[in-house]
């Protein structure tokens, strides 16, 4: 049956939906903010203050509550997935816009009237922010980070990988105490020997002049391989064939030819799937030269590309200089290009992390920790970390609410709409306040009295002069947080009625009863 909510009593729901979630959420923003645990049917209970992760958990067990819930949720979630960072922040602007917009149409403003208000006010709010960017300079990653993880050791640890392999930076969870990381020097791709005993008893094989055989297909017929396999041996050279996968019968004869011959012919499988795999196989063809060979084709030694250098375990690294390769410096510049026309974050990591590895290798961290529980929350730092140095790409603003803070001072009021997003932007400020039990007022007075030249640091609790501050917020994050916000608060504001299925349980039902 479906159920009509409207008026005053969705308004009501909405009110109580926003306190849950946002009420919950907000109380973790900022260094001093708190940890919540989240509860798991499949997993041990695990202690966060990550806000696109509390904001998933968050559920009702009112069916009304519960579907307005899952609409606010996308302004967070589609925060995270577009910067990586930024949830929480946007939960308490929307928290602020829609209770402060909701006074006004109860006054009797018309929704299309502030909807355009609002939107013009934003608007004005992003063009002073972007003349509020500072410069960006090595030390500036550092701070970021550390305030983005909460830990100087981890913010440290991560912004010097950051800095000298950029996108090509992974997060994992490790198996011991204290972090560990790896750098791989040259193109790197993690995949799957066909069978272990190619790396013949040993952890890993190292060989230099490499041969590499691309194919777009499952290859189940040996003979197909021959020609390829002949010119590699007469030439005593290795050979790498990355394959979608192989018959069982293709990797036992390859096998028994490398012990007849002292061969050293290796089989991989791709890696990723779908798009990433037809990406990381072009990518593969760039860098090596070799024709990537499509079903039902020929293969012949004109197919071969050739490295200088390879490396196998449980991964495959090729070690090669791939700036020296004009082919390969056009062929980063158009994926450079590219990233210009994706909005989705993760597509956008995954093109990064595809440049960084050109460029200059790849690195990947090992979060340590004593359990499993501690090991989690630590890597969500390290996640919260690396999306706030990916969002610098865009500039930096002041951070702690200040940026917020000083555009607010100079916007001129002249309607609803700018009245309503200059208080909201307060907000953020006097939450990162209220979770560190301070008096807010006292802090912006003496903001305002140092002309904006001073910033409050909660970590450290002493005024920074802006210019060395400790603080730095990502201007892309700033603006999604706002943009986004906006959008779920007029969509809220402008919904009058919820049509819900209402399903009914005969309660009369015996379980007892013999049937």
């Amino acid at each position: 049956m479906k159920k009509v909510i409207s008026g005053g009593e969705l308004q009501d729901s909405i009110l109580k939906a926003i306190n849950l979630l946002c009420g919950t959420v907000k109380k973790t923003l900022g260094p001093l903010g708190k940890n919540v645990i989240i509860d798991h049917s499949a997993f041990s209970p695990y202690i966060t203050n990550d806000g696109v992760t509390i904001a998933e958990n968050i559920e009702s067990d009112d069916p009304v509550i519960n579907t307005i819930l899952s609409l606010i949720k996308e302004a967070a979630i589609k925060t995270n997935e577009v910067v990586g960072d930024g949830t929480t922040t946007t939960l308490v602007l929307l928290e602020s816009i829609y209770k402060l917009g909701l006074e006004k149409l109860q006054e009797g403003t018309s929704i299309y009237k502030l909807k355009g208000e609002l939107e013009g006010a934003v608007n004005k709010v992003i063009n002073l922010l972007n003349e509020e960017k500072i410069v960006i300079n090595d030390s500036i990653y550092a701070r970021v980070a550390t305030v983005a993880s909460g830990s100087e050791e981890i913010g440290k640890l991560i912004s010097n990988l950051y800095l000298k392999y950029s996108d090509a930076l992974e997060i994992k969870e490790g198996i011991l105490e204290n972090d560990t990381w790896e750098e791989y020097n040259g193109y790197y791709f993690e995949s799957i020997l066909a069978s272990p005993y190619f790396l013949n008893g040993v952890k890993e094989l190292k060989c230099s002049k490499t041969y590499i055989l691309l194919v777009d297909k499952v290859v189940n017929n040996i003979e197909i391989l021959t020609e390829i396999i002949n010119f590699v041996i007469d030439n005593n050279s290795s050979l790498l064939i990355v394959a979608k996968d192989y018959g069982n019968n293709v990797v036992e004869e390859i096998l028994n030819f490398n012990y007849e011959n002292n061969a050293n012919i290796i089989l991989v499988k791709c890696p990723e799937y779908g798009y990433n795999q037809v990406a990381v196989l072009k990518d593969m063809e760039i860098f090596s030269g070799a024709t990537i060979k499509r079903l039902n084709s020929e293969i012949s030694k004109e197919d071969l590309g050739v490295v200088d250098g390879l490396i196998v375990n449980n991964k495959v690294i090729t070690s090669i200089n791939t700036l020296n390769n004009l082919k390969i410096e056009k062929y980063v510049n158009e994926l450079s290009k590219e990233l210009k026309s994706i909005n989705d974050m993760f597509e956008k990591e995954f093109l990064w992390e595809r440049i960084g590895k050109f460029k200059n290798g790849k690195a990947v961290i090992k979060v340590g920790g004593i359990t499993t529980s501690e090991i989690k929350e630590k890597k969500m730092r390290f996640d919260d970390a690396l999306c706030a140095l990916n969002s610098l790409k865009d500039g930096a603003l002041v951070g702690g609410g200040y940026s917020f803070i000083k555009v607010s001072d100079k916007l001129d009021v002249n309607n609803d709409g700018l009245k309503i997003i200059k208080e909201s932007l307060k907000s953020p400020f006097q939450q990162l306040l209220s979770n560190a039990g301070i008096e807010a007022s006292g802090v912006l007075k003496k903001i305002k009295d140092s002309n904006y030249s001073l910033v409050y640091n909660l970590a450290s609790n002493e005024y920074e002069d802006i210019a060395n501050t400790q603080i730095i917020d990502s201007y892309n994050v700033s603006i999604t947080c706002l943009k986004n916000s906006l959008s779920i608060a007029i969509l809220l504001l402008s919904t009058f009625s919820l049509v819900i299925n209402e399903y009914k349980v005969d309660n009369k039902f015996n379980f007892n009863e013999e049937i």
